[in-house]
């Protein structure tokens, strides 16, 4: 078997392994906070759509582009910033609840 053979027979567990490493517990830790603000009444909308949006809107098309190789690793810098973006865009999209009524 070629090493890209090995490779590639291998990515399903790669992928699933990543998936329950990092991106769950992120999402997850992303969700609980979401749910904390709506539960306090800083905002409001459904937690797991919340959390989505904002992923969304942190990674734009970042990850795609790392994918592509078209892209380069942000800077700390880069990151800080599109995280205050995301999150002015995503204020906006959710407002506090005493701002709905307005």
């Amino acid at each position: 078997m070629t090493p890209c053979a090995v490779s590639i027979s291998h990515a399903p567990k790669v992928a699933q392994a990543l998936d329950t490493i990092a991106r769950k517990p992120t999402r997850d830790a992303l969700r609980a906070i979401m749910a904390n603000a709506k539960s306090a009444g800083i905002l409001s909308g459904d937690p797991d759509a919340m959390t989505e949006k904002f992923l969304g809107l942190v990674w734009g098309d970042l990850m795609t582009g790392l994918l592509l190789q078209a892209a380069s690793r942000p800077t700390a810098a880069e990151i800080a910033r599109r995280a205050r973006e995301a999150t002015v865009a995503f204020l906006k999209i959710y407002p506090e609840p005493a701002q709905d009524r307005a």
